[in-house]
């Protein structure tokens, strides 16, 4: 029997520090492990937030076009012990497409095979 994991993209490895804003105010301290053009998975420790929960993504994008703090509205449509896979609400914000530009066409080796 062949097992297929289904993905809705490929994802590419990104090293990127980020705050993760939740609308109770609180925040937690992330590092998004990859990156999809739909979402990203970021890894924390001992995170209790639960599917469907939006959370507002905050990180520093040393990017010419964008430059400076970058805020992406997102859903958690995946928890594990590892983190969180986190859908956006729109791929079409200034601030998703500086993300993706940035990782998906300027920084990453495109002969590296995606996992």
């Amino acid at each position: 029997m062949v097992v297929m994991e289904h993905r809705w993209g490929k994802r590419w490895p990104v090293a990127l520090e980020v705050v993760l804003k939740c609308r109770d105010n609180s925040t937690l301290l992330g590092r998004i492990q990859n990156i999809s053009r739909d979402g990203m998975f970021v890894s924390l420790k001992n995170c209790s937030l639960r599917e469907g929960i939006s959370v507002d993504v905050e990180f520093f994008l040393e990017d010419k076009t964008a430059g400076g703090l970058c805020c992406l509205e997102t859903v958690v449509v995946h928890r594990s012990d590892a983190g969180l896979g986190l859908m956006f609400h729109t791929t079409e914000t200034g601030d998703c497409l500086a993300l993706k530009r940035f990782y998906l066409v300027e920084q990453i080796d495109m002969s590296v095979k995606p996992t």
